[in-house]
Formats: C-alpha cells, sequence, structure tokens
C-alpha cells in the first residue's frame, strides 16, 4: 500500500503581509511638518521691503537667516522619516528635537507674543530699557527650552552610540568645558555696557540673561561632545557623525567669539567679514540637517536587515516527488 505524504499539493493560504515598519510613516513627521509650515508662513508675513531690500542679494541672505530657526524641526521630520519608531527607539532625542522645534517656533512669533504680553504687565516707565516682567519670563522661558533641548539631543546621540568610549574623550570634554569658562567669563563685559543709572530690575535681567547664556554655551560645548567623540569613536555612519561634529564644533566656536566680537568696533567697513561669518554660521546649521538626512544616529535596530522585521512570503511548497526525482 501506498504511505500518506505529510507534503500537502498545494500550500496553505499565506497570512496576511504585514507592511514593512521601515516604510510605515510615523504621525510625528506631520507635527514637525506642520511647524516647518508655521514658520515658512512667518517668514513671510515678516518681510519688510523697508528694512530688507528687494534686490536678489539681500532677499537670498533674508531666507538664509532663517535656516537656524527651521533646523530643529526638519531634523524632527528627518528623523521620523528615517526611524519611524523613534518615540519609542530614540525618546531622548526625540524630546530633545520637541524641545528646540517649540522653542524655535515661539521665537518666529516673539514679536506678536511680546506684543501681548508687554499689553498684560505694563513697564512703570517706557523710557527704561528693562523689559516688562512677562516679556523676560517669555525670554528665560525660550532660553530654557534651548537649554534643555541642546541637552536632550546630546544625550540622546550618546544613548544612541554602539561603540565603546575612546581615551580622547575625556581630554576633549576637558578642553571644551575650559572653552566654555573663557567665553563666560568675556560674556560678563556686557554688565560693564549697563548705564550708570541702571535699575536694579535691569540689573537683574541682564545677569540672568548673561547666565543663562553662559549655560547654552555649555551645553553646546556637552553636544559638541558627544558627536566629535562619536566621529573618534568610528560610530556608523562615520560620515553623518563627521557631518555633526563639524557643525556643532562651528556653532560652539560662534558662541565662543560672539562675546568677544562684541568688544569689537566693527566700522562701515566691515560688512563683508560680517556676512562671511553669517554665510558660515547658517552653513552649520544646514549640515546639522545634513547630517541627520545621513543617517545619524544609527540604532541597534537599524543595523539589522531592513526586512527583520517585514513579514514575507512562505516559502514555496514543494510537490511530491519533485525533489530527488
Amino acid at each position: 500500500m501506498t504511505e500518506p505524504t505529510s507534503v500537502k499539493p498545494f500550500p496553505d493560504a499565506r497570512p496576511p503581509h504585514l507592511p514593512d515598519t521601515m516604510t510605515r510613516q510615523s504621525p510625528w513627521v506631520l507635527f514637525f511638518v506642520v511647524i516647518v509650515l508655521l514658520q515658512l508662513w512667518r517668514l513671510v508675513q515678516a518681510w519688510q521691503p523697508s528694512v530688507v531690500p528687494g534686490d536678489a542679494k539681500s532677499a537670498t541672505e533674508y531666507v538664509l537667516s532663517w535656516i537656524p530657526a527651521m533646523t530643529a524641526p526638519l531634523i524632527g521630520v528627518v528623523l521620523f522619516y528615517r526611524h519611524p519608531d523613534a518615540r519609542r527607539s530614540l525618546r531622548v532625542l526625540v524630546f530633545g528635537v520637541i524641545l528646540l522645534s517649540v522653542g524655535e517656533l515661539l521665537s518666529a512669533f516673539q514679536e506678536p507674543i511680546r506684543d501681548v504680553l508687554r499689553g498684560l504687565t505694563p513697564a512703570d516707565d517706557p523710557s527704561l530699557l528693562a523689559e516688562t516682567p512677562a516679556e523676560f519670563a517669555f525670554r528665560v522661558f525660550t532660553l530654557l527650552l534651548t537649554i534643555f533641548g541642546l541637552v536632550y539631543v546630546g544625550a540622546g546621540l550618546s544613548a544612541a552610540r554602539l561603540r565603546q568610549a575612546t581615551k580622547g574623550e575625556r581630554p576633549l570634554t576637558i578642553w571644551l568645558a575650559a572653552l566654555s569658562v573663557v567665553g563666560s567669563i568675556v560674556s560678563l563685559t556686557a554688565l560693564t555696557a549697563l548705564p550708570a543709572d541702571s535699575t536694579p530690575t535691569l540689573i537683574v535681567q541682564v545677569v540672568i540673561g548673561v547666565v543663562l547664556s553662559a549655560v547654552v554655551t555649555f551645553a553646546w560645548a556637552y553636544l559638541a561632545v558627544v558627536t566629535i567623540s562619536g566621529w573618534m569613536a568610528h560610530e556608523a555612519p562615520r560620515r553623518a557623525w563627521g557631518v555633526a561634529a563639524l557643525a556643532t564644533s562651528i556653532l560652539f566656536g560662534f558662541r565662543l567669539i560672539f562675546p568677544a566680537l562684541s568688544l569689537v568696533p566693527f566700522g562701515p567697513d566691515s560688512g563683508p567679514i560680517l556676512s562671511v561669518l553669517a554665510y558660515i554660521s547658517w552653513t552649520a546649521w544646514a549640515l546639522l540637517i545634513v547630517a541627520f538626512a545621513l543617517g545619524l544616529p544609527m540604532t541597534a535596530r537599524s543595523t539589522s536587515s531592513p526586512d527583520a522585521d517585514a513579514t514575507g512570503d512562505p516559502p514555496a511548497a514543494i510537490s511530491p516527488g519533485s525533489a530527488g526525482g
């Protein structure tokens, strides 16, 4: 008699094919796209032909000057496009990008916001340089968003690293921290520019502003240490870490030279120098976006096979007598 075969002549019906997790788009992309669109609308609304001439050079520089404000939300778009599960796998990094995006959005609309706040708590003497309490609280709030945003982005990138720290990271941290201290000391010169008849309110506001500005410099130093260390440790993709290291180094350097530049008496012939510095700054902000577009950071999940999470087709069934003749 013929023994029953265990091989079915026809394959079973395949289960529902689940979409690849790498192709699903997170709804958080829409959140950052909305912020970008609001900033673009503000860019057009804030255009003042009486202040910015209508020639091509001035118009180009005006548009480029908005790159820093759009960097964080564009990074958010790129991040969730490359990592749809970033809300879970890169939670700290995402939180930092959200803080920076919200801070930049508030800064973009600071003029109408300040007008409203100024009406809530009018100054006792409008001729004084001091801000109203509501205006000052708004400025402190945006600075805190920047500080915590930079720290969380740095911590998120550090947590996403897959390689061990190198020996050069400790001296790098010490050097950048020392430079931050020097830059903070130089920024104290802003206190010497206070008028002799400054009110206590103005003095307190300037001191708090200088202190928070110094903290922002230290936050940039931390982010620069993280990106440079990742590049030194050959984190993948190394090109993305290298671009991020270059961008954060330039932006951290600007945090150091800005207080010194405030002491330089620029004349009417210094326009080209200031333009070159502005273009370098805008390029550095754009490089940050490029770094994330190149794959920063590469998580343990993204190093696995891109089809690991997909439900693929089942192997073809072998019909009786087709194997081995």
